[in-house]
């Protein structure tokens, strides 16, 4: 199951550290071939195209401060263009002021968990969306979470920058992904497109991050049997 919503001040994940995507990638030792790839891609789009989440920000916790304010989001697979592109904007909102990304384990399935941070600035109030994409072998899966009401302040409840995640991307052991977020609407042709990209490689079996996943049990179970 995926699941998204708004991190409360003090709840932050840990961050992955943010680089630039590099301009060649070479594969590393020890990494799949074509077929295992094409393998690897259709069982992550099988299990993205899975249904449509309604993610609400507000329901993650029971409590917050009186004339805090309140946001949420609904968040759909979108793999080809936005419609936003085809519309000329005259005002459309900052880039991303900040994005991570860390493994974590759901239901025994291990999956991205990806966090963005929003800018605070005048521009908030034309943002409707934002767009993650997570490419692996240069094949990207799309999720677009749209807020389901205009901001109505640049911060949250003590001049906290608003703050979103979203759980979903599947992951394989010793697998590079690239992380990108951008905000929606998007920047005008022919005007710089605004975005945040970062990378996270995944580690084997071995590793304490997947060694307990259903993954890496299955594969374990069936070494064993050919032993």
């Amino acid at each position: 199951r995926e699941e998204g919503g708004i991190n409360r001040p003090g709840k932050r994940p840990a961050a992955a550290p943010s680089q630039a995507l590099p301009e060649k990638l070479n594969r590393p030792p020890g990494s799949p071939g074509r077929r295992q790839q094409r393998s690897r891609r259709a069982r992550s789009e099988g299990r993205m195209r899975a249904a449509i989440w309604v993610l609400l920000g507000t329901a993650l916790s029971s409590c917050h401060s009186e004339g805090e304010a309140q946001q949420s989001m609904l968040c759909s697979i979108e793999n080809g263009p936005s419609d936003e592109l085809k519309t000329w904007h005259s005002l459309t909102p900052s880039d991303l002021d900040d994005i991570s990304a860390r493994i974590v384990e759901k239901e025994g399935t291990s999956q991205l968990n990806i966090t963005w941070t929003i800018s605070a600035d005048a521009s908030i109030t034309t943002l409707t969306a934002t767009k993650l994409c997570v490419s692996t072998y240069g094949h990207p899966t799309c999720i677009r979470c749209d807020y389901t009401k205009p901001f109505e302040s640049q911060t949250r409840h003590g001049s906290q920058k608003w703050q979103f995640y979203y759980v979903g991307f599947p992951v394989e052991e010793n697998t590079i992904y690239f992380i990108e977020g951008f905000n929606l609407p998007p920047a005008n042709p022919y005007e710089d497109p605004p975005s945040k990209c970062i990378n996270l490689t995944s580690p084997g079996c071995e590793d304490d991050t997947l060694k307990y996943s259903k993954m890496c049990i299955e594969k374990g179970n069936s070494n064993f049997r050919f032993l």
